[in-house]
């Protein structure tokens, strides 16, 4: 499977990429394993600028992650061209997590630019797509609830599992 890069802006359709994202091919598998959300933020770290692109996969029903309310809306609104420093750590989990990989690289790293890294520990992430917006409502038989319907603002769990580090001016 490939992975679907994408530039997020303040003003994309959010539920569109993560169709997108869920999209399947005519035998009905995923087509994407991974979504790429190209230079989602900055960071200044040690008197030098890195642009972060974050990797989202699907959560798996079981595994070990880092538990985080941040959703779509909350990454465009909080992240999305915001620069952070050592002394914003605590304020944002994925954030933590690109600065914690950044304290075990050096400058040797980026000789070809970038670097690819993955979290040791996954960040939980809440995004809306289609099937959250479908199914409205509860079926009851008598008093018995037979089927429960999607909730107002029910969000799919995604992880991020690392990220792409580029410094500045490459």
């Amino acid at each position: 499977m490939e992975k679907l890069e994408k530039c997020v802006y303040k003003d994309t359709r959010t539920i569109s990429l993560m169709d997108e994202f869920e999209r399947r091919n005519e035998k009905g598998e995923k087509v994407y394993s991974a979504l790429v959300l190209r230079d989602v933020f900055g960071i200044k770290y040690r008197k030098k600028l890195y642009f972060i692109s974050l990797t989202i996969e699907r959560k798996p029903h079981e595994g070990i992650c880092v538990n985080n309310s941040l959703t779509f809306t909350d990454l465009k609104q909080l992240l999305l061209d915001h620069v952070f420093k050592t002394d914003d750590r605590g304020k944002y989990e994925v954030v933590d997590a690109v600065l914690d990989e950044l304290k075990h690289l050096d400058a040797a790293s980026f000789n070809e630019g970038t670097v690819v890294c993955k979290f040791p520990i996954p960040v939980k992430f809440n995004a809306q797509n289609s099937s959250n917006r479908s199914g409205y409502g509860n079926r009851y038989c008598g008093e018995e609830l037979v089927y429960e319907g999607t909730l107002y603002g029910e969000t799919t769990d995604y992880i991020f599992t690392g990220a792409t580090i580029r410094k500045f001016g490459t």
